[in-house]
């Protein structure tokens, strides 16, 4: 899902605007109002009950833990989509759909 943000930000950033939210911080009252903000509303977000929501709390070393094996992947998506911008291949399904 990175990936294929930063493509669209690398693509279409002459056409549109991007705000840098984050699905996993918007869905917290101060980010949410932070981004109704960016959107010209000035008003208190209503945020839905939390639905799946875990009962059980993560162990902060089990947190602590898996933040480190992540880290250590050296994953970078602007590398990535560097590397598949040029190789010519691009994420237009119309011009898929052209193709075939």
């Amino acid at each position: 899902m990175e990936c294929r943000q930063v493509y669209y930000q690398r693509v279409y950033s002459d056409r549109l605007t991007f705000l840098p939210i984050q699905l996993e911080t918007v869905t917290r009252e101060k980010a949410a109002s932070e981004f109704l903000t960016e959107l010209g509303i000035h008003q208190k977000p209503v945020l839905p009950k939390k639905k799946n929501a875990n009962q059980i709390s993560a162990q902060s070393e089990l947190v602590e833990q898996i933040a480190i094996h992540i880290h250590n992947l050296n994953f970078n998506p602007e590398a990535i989509v560097d590397d598949y911008i040029a190789s010519g291949r691009d994420l237009d399904l119309m011009q898929d759909q052209r193709a075939a």
